[in-house]
Formats: C-alpha cells, structure tokens, sequence
C-alpha cells in the first residue's frame, strides 16, 4: 500500500471535492502534517459552504477552482471523493500527465492500518461514539487524530470545522463507513461495534463485512443489545468487550435513572453519570465510547466525568428549546435510526410532530418496507407525521418509488404528504400549540437546517 508521507516526490496534493465532510477532512489532515494542500469543490465555484472554504483556507489550503489547469500549480497526487465523476476536467489532465489519483478509502486505509487506530464502526451511532470518545480521550491527554463524519460541537467554532481534531500520526481515531464495501480491509488495533442493520447493503452482506472486520481486529466492543451484533459477540468473545443496557452481565452495564430534558442521568457499572444532550439511545452510545476509552487506558470514573462536557454532533438530536417546546434536527435516515429518535422525541413530551425526508430513490426503495414498519411500530395516536418530497440530489436516480409510495403503506391517522418545504412554516405557524416536540429528519440536504432555524424564529415571535 502506497504510503503517501514516505513517497518524497509528492508535495502538493490537490483534494476534489474538498466542501464536503469526508474530504474537508483529508485536506484538514494533510496540511496539518505540513503538506502542500489544493482543494476545489462545486461549490466552492458557486459562492456556497463559504464557511467550509474560509476555514480551510484559514488553515493553509489553496482553493483552486475546478477548471484551472492543474499543470499550472505543479500538483503531483490528487485525492478524490466517490461522487465525482470520471470525466472530471482534474481527473482528465492527471491521466494525461500520469499523476496518481486514489479515492478518498484509499487514502483513509493508506495511513490507518500504519498507525495504532481505534475504529468506530456500526449502520448506527458511529458519529457520536466518535465524537463521544474524542471528548474522552482529549480530556485525558490521549493525543489521538480524530476524523469524524461530521462537526464535534466540543471542537467546532469559527475557525474549526470540528470534525478533525490534529494529534499523533500514529494514533488515529477514525468513524469507518460500510457503504463503500471497504469495512473489511481495515486493521484496528481497538473497535466499537454498536449496531448492524439492513443499510446500503443486504444484512447477509453487511454480516460478511463485519465478520471479517472482527477477524481483523485486536480488541472489539460490542453493543449486545442488538441482536445482529450478538453473535459476533459469541464468535470473538475472548477479545471483546460487552456493552448493554439489558443484559446486567454485560462487561459495561448501563442503566438510565432519569431523564430531564436535555439531560440523562445514568449508571454504568453503579458509577453515576450524566450527559447534557437529548436522545435516550445515547446511553448507548456512551457505553460504547466508555469501553473503547477504557481500552485506550482512561479509567471509568475519568470517561463517565469526560462524558459529561460532552456537547454533541452536528445534525444529531441537535436541539433548541424555548419555552419548554422542542425544535430537533436528526440526521435519522434509515429505519433504526427513526425508531431511536422517534422514541427519543416521544421521552422529552407527547404529542410528537415528526418531519421526514427520505435522502435518496435508492435507499427509499432498498428498505421501503422497513421504514413504513418503523413508523407503523412508533407512532402513537397522538403523534403526526409530515412526509417531504425525496431529496434529488440529481443524476441518472431511478424515482419510481416516491414518498406517496411510503405514505400508502403507513397505517396511521395523522400522516401528510408536503411536497413544498417553504409550506412548512405555514403548517408550523397553525400547529405549533398542538406539538410541544417537532423532529426534523434527514440526510444530505442542508436547507433541513434551515426549517429547523425558521421554526425556532417562529416560535419565539420573530417573524409572521
């Protein structure tokens, strides 16, 4: 595997695509361990993610727009995202001066698997046990490099996108992606496993991936709560560690005491902890990252004190309230990751506006019948659900399967169809008495903030 920090003759690296999460992070990265970095992105050539491309900027990276002759600024390696096409002027001009190109996993396994990493994987709940777990580690000067799938709000602020956090070259803290099929070619020295289900792949599939990943791995936490994740548990038992809020014989055992609004206090192993964010499913996730800290050598009176500081994920149950009304924006978009936060926003009041935007044609038709079954199990009688029109982020998508075709199999009195977004400040205006707790839900689309902001103005009485 190429080693890009040894290969010498490669000084300026040119990352495409660089507005976007998972390779804003690979420019942050690279120019940290002095490396000329070029970025370009769309976007950027659109007056758009301007807070993205200022921050990287601040932090040494050129912006180059996406046409310029790549010849011109003597650019030896290029790193690509998935999503660009193979067309891409950049892409062209390499071939044409046999400059090397790699994807973005390429790039993550090239300086994973030559470090002693910790990996945080799972269809659900890696962000946060990321962003969980870089808190802790962090706290306990345990100098890990961080690279996250979003913004850790502990390490965002003006001048830092969060979702990088600089450390040791040869520590890494790494959320790994399984939609990309390349689970299996990572080597941690410790992982987190907190849930497996159908998502981007068959769950046979998904529990080849995962076996491997085991094998592959020296010490693994497993959520055991999650039926899929049990057997793995089984298999490898002699190097796994136990998590559970079920199961008191779990090598970790948490237990909720009691929820307060935006605050859970909770046991592990009869040691009281707190965490100052919403989402009861957290606790979960808190076990994970515990256990993994744990095994980075922090103790568990030091992880459950650390846990507590711990402010969130961007997009993740991430709240605002105002007079004891709840505005959520959830970045739930697949089945299990609606019932978690369904039932979370049902924990903080009753009744339950919840707002879903499926994130793509492909997902809504490979797991149709699993979301109309999550909501079916969920929803109360006393609860709505508003469907919006499926983000089209473009493309050759195959759209025949449509939200309407969601709707028809939700067997619920209190479900609509939006297919206007800008008619959901409208809707709020006229219900926002009957719901003390609205959840806005999905992926991908950015303007989901913005309704989440709107409501927010709405209800404190800026505006209308």
């Amino acid at each position: 595997m190429m080693n890009i920090f040894k290969e010498k003759k490669y000084k300026n690296i040119l990352v495409l695509g660089a507005g976007g999460s998972g390779m804003n992070v690979v420019c942050q990265y690279l120019v940290s361990n002095g490396i000329i970095v070029y970025a370009s992105d769309r976007g950027f050539d659109q007056d758009k993610k301007t807070r993205i491309k200022n921050i990287l900027s601040s932090k040494g990276v050129k912006i180059i727009n996406e046409k310029n002759n790549i010849s011109d600024k003597k650019i030896d390696f290029l790193i690509i995202t998935p999503a660009v096409e193979n067309e891409h002027n950049s892409i062209l001009q390499a071939k044409e001066l046999g400059i090397p190109v790699i994807k973005r996993t390429e790039f993550l396994l090239d300086i994973f698997n030559s470090s002693n990493g910790i990996a945080i994987a799972g269809t659900s709940g890696k962000t946060t046990i990321t962003g969980m777990t870089a808190t802790v580690l962090h706290k306990n000067n345990l100098n890990y490099t961080t690279i996250c799938g979003d913004e850790i709000l502990n390490f965002s602020d003006d001048s830092n996108l969060g979702n990088f956090i600089p450390g040791d070259r040869d520590k890494i803290l790494l959320e790994l992606d399984e939609s990309d099929g390349s689970l299996p070619l990572y080597k941690p020295g410790i992982a987190s496993l907190s849930t497996l289900e159908k998502d981007h792949y068959k769950l046979s599939e998904l529990e080849s991936m995962f076996n491997v990943f085991c094998g592959n791995t020296k010490k693994i936490i497993i959520n055991i709560d999650n039926p899929n994740l049990f057997k793995f548990y089984t298999s490898y038992k002699s190097k796994c560690v136990s998590v559970s809020t079920l199961n008191k014989n779990a090598d970790l055992f948490g237990e909720i005491t009691e929820v307060s609004g935006n605050r859970i206090y909770f046991h592990i192993n009869g040691k009281k902890g707190v965490l100052n964010i919403s989402g009861m499913y957290n606790v979960n996730n808190a076990l994970c990252a515990a256990a993994v800290s744990g095994e980075a050598g922090v103790s568990l009176d030091k992880s459950l004190e650390s846990l507590s500081y711990f402010k969130g994920v961007r997009n993740r149950f991430e709240t605002l309230e105002i007079d004891n009304k709840f505005i959520i924006l959830d970045f739930a978009h697949n089945p299990e990751k609606i019932k978690a936060s369904l039932i979370s926003a049902q924990n903080l009041s009753k009744p339950v506006t919840y707002i879903f935007q499926p994130h793509g044609y492909g997902p809504l038709k490979f797991m149709l019948d699993e979301f109309a079954s999550a909501f079916n199990d969920c929803l109360r009688t006393q609860d709505t659900l508003i469907l919006l029109k499926v983000f089209d982020a473009g493309g050759t998508a195959d759209r025949t399967i449509q939200s309407n075709n969601l709707l028809e199999k939700i067997n619920h009195d209190n479900v609509l169809y939006i297919e206007d977004k800008n008619e959901l400040n409208v809707y709020f205006k006229k219900n926002n008495s009957k719901s003390i707790t609205w959840v806005i839900a999905g992926a991908r689309d950015e303007s989901l903030r913005d309704i989440q902001k709107e409501f927010y103005k709405i209800a404190q009485g800026n505006i209308g």
